[in-house]
């Protein structure tokens, strides 16, 4: 699938990129890397120059003729119909959490295009739903080096000591015969009386708890992951890093809870 990857570089972090990318690759061939952001987005150290140097992307700086106005959202809008007309492309992928985009998504699908967004947690329902398929990027901690420099340094406690042993209390005579019969009907009772409760009031202690990987399984069949790159991307927002995804993935390949065909289409068994 020929792919036309276009950003919104005044809405999408430059550090984001080599995600950005990672997940394009997977969903096809990228033969257009392009983006599209105020003039002041590509320059300066912490801005998009570096990545467009490092990810080969054609960028398109914008001036806007008047404040306020979203100039870099309009060329990018125009230059994805202009590829739209071009046919040359099976697919566009949208980088943006804007819903100005939700239209532009809802035109490419009505040519028979496949659509797929990557934002991140800002993006609204309607642009994800108009998207063939939504991807949302691994969410960053908002930490800077100044607060890191002034956090305090570690200290190295020293061990508890141990309390003295307690004293052992003194065996207590043998039960008499009517108090070990007493005791020994206890558990019954109690048998009994959780069975007179009202059911969901008195857990069960014989049912077993689904386990931490059955969760996720569960978590994973709701959401209707039937790519692998979905699969992944949803591990990723659980917080799961890369080395225990591969893990997840694979034990449910070999518990044949799903398969996956050489092009990542998921089923599930």
């Amino acid at each position: 699938m020929k792919l036309a990857v276009l950003i919104d570089a005044d809405n999408i972090n430059p550090a984001d990129a080599e995600e950005v990318f990672a997940i394009a690759s997977r969903l096809g061939d990228v033969i257009t890397r392009r983006a599209f952001g105020n003039i002041t987005v590509f320059t300066g150290k912490d801005g998009w120059k570096e990545q467009v140097r490092l990810h080969a992307i054609h960028a398109f700086p914008q001036v806007s003729n008047i404040d306020r106005k979203n100039t870099a959202d309009f060329a990018l809008i125009i230059d994805a119909m202009d590829c739209l007309a071009s046919q040359r492309y099976d697919g566009f992928v949208l980088v943006s959490s804007d819903s100005d985009f939700t239209s532009l998504a809802q035109r490419l699908r009505d040519d028979d295009k496949a659509v797929y967004g990557i934002g991140d947690e800002r993006a609204p329902t309607s642009f994800r739903n108009a998207c063939s398929e939504f991807f949302e990027l691994t969410k960053r901690e908002k930490t800077t080096d100044a607060t890191a420099a002034n956090a305090p340094a570690a200290t190295v406690e020293a061990p508890p000591v141990a309390p003295p042993p307690a004293k052992q209390p003194a065996p207590e005579p043998p039960p008499t015969e009517a108090a070990a019969a007493s005791t020994a009907a206890a558990p019954a009772n109690a048998a009994t009386q959780e069975k007179k409760t009202a059911a969901g009031t008195v857990p069960d202690a014989s049912v077993k708890q689904p386990t931490e990987f059955q969760k996720i399984v569960a978590n994973l069949q709701n959401q209707k992951c039937k790519k692998l790159a979905t699969l992944q991307n949803s591990l990723k927002t659980m917080k799961k890093p890369q080395e225990e995804i591969e893990k997840i993935i694979n034990a449910m390949k070999k518990q044949k809870i799903i398969s996956i065909d050489d092009g990542g289409k998921v089923t599930w068994k």
